[in-house]
């Protein structure tokens, strides 16, 4: 694959899409872009056409992937019904595959970390590309339902003789244009309280966005990686105290942080959910919570072995670069 040839993002003006749209032009990629919002340095960007629409509408990605060998397929719902994270989610990736056939092309599709099975994650265990996925997608929310489904439809092709995909799970993306730097690191009321819920020694996988991009961009131009699954974290992984005085001494953010020790909750909670059970209304909080209070090890190193990529950004410096702009 030549440095002048044309990619196609799907997600493109999301966080990850829209930083990774700016990667490719950078080095010499032309792109077509699918997202709904607008990016007004685009309209002037010769190198990018951008496609403004919904990918679940019907012949929006028929079009975007004529004449093109190379797609990265990032879009899924954040937000919505059920019916909606289906379409865009599941759908979507279903039918990027299915064009992606008889085409030829090389599909690298961004998962989630969100995809590994909660009930079997333990204190220190490693989470690595053989963990199982989620065994019980109804206990957790849409998110990590849709991701978990549009995944296991993916891996159908995995060793399709004319698809050439890559699956890559990412940890905890952020960087300079993250609008919330603290996502999936605590939960934040009316911009006021910060509430943390599970222990402060609890292991974050964290990726800067400049060394994600860096990564699929590599792993589209790299054989060895079609078939292939890859998780990618950088290796330095802090605690959410280190993570948080870091960012709090960085930033200067003052705001009341309380500490919920959902551990010693759960076990009303399960109770809970089996009187729910008992009434006829089926509830999986302890199950889905379970995830927040446990610190497996999240593990990259396969994507190091096989293709030596080795993420450059450690926390302290990416957050320097956030809490900078």
């Amino acid at each position: 694959m030549n440095a002048r040839s044309t990619a196609l993002v799907t997600g493109g003006t999301g966080f990850v899409g829209r930083s990774l749209v700016e990667g490719l032009l950078a080095r010499g990629y032309t792109v077509r872009a699918i997202g709904r919002r607008p990016v007004l340095r685009w309209r002037t960007c010769p190198g990018i056409e951008h496609i403004r629409a919904d990918i679940s509408e019907p012949g929006v990605l028929e079009q975007a992937i004529e004449n093109l060998d190379l797609v990265f397929h990032l879009a899924a719902a954040t937000s919505g019904t059920p019916e909606f994270y289906q379409r865009v989610t599941v759908g979507s990736t279903e039918r990027i595959l299915a064009l992606a056939a008889p085409r030829e092309s090389r599909v690298v599709i961004v998962s989630s970390a969100s995809v590994y099975d909660s009930g079997s994650m333990a204190n220190g265990g490693i989470v690595d590309e053989d963990f199982s996925l989620e065994r019980k997608p109804l206990a957790r929310g849409l998110y990590a339902r849709a991701k978990t489904e549009s995944e296991l439809h993916a891996h159908q092709y995995l060793n399709h003789p004319k698809v050439k995909l890559t699956i890559v799970r990412p940890g905890l993306v952020y960087g300079p244009r993250t609008r919330n730097v603290l996502n999936g690191v605590t939960l934040m009321v009316r911009s006021k309280l910060l509430i943390t819920t599970g222990t402060p020694a609890k292991l974050l996988p964290l990726i800067y966005i400049d060394d994600l991009v860096e990564c699929l961009i590599q792993i589209a131009v790299n054989e060895a990686a079609i078939g292939r699954i890859y998780n990618i974290a950088h290796p330095e992984m802090p605690t959410t105290l280190q993570f948080l005085e870091t960012y709090r001494a960085l930033s200067g953010d003052r705001r009341l942080m309380v500490n919920i020790p959902l551990r010693k909750l759960i076990p009303i909670i399960a109770v809970l959910d089996r009187l729910s059970a008992l009434l006829g209304r089926k509830s999986y909080y302890a199950y889905s919570m379970s995830r927040l209070v446990g610190s497996s090890i999240f593990s990259s190193d396969k994507i190091r072995r096989e293709l030596r990529f080795e993420p450059r950004v450690s926390f302290h410096e990416g957050l320097a670069k956030v809490c900078s702009n």
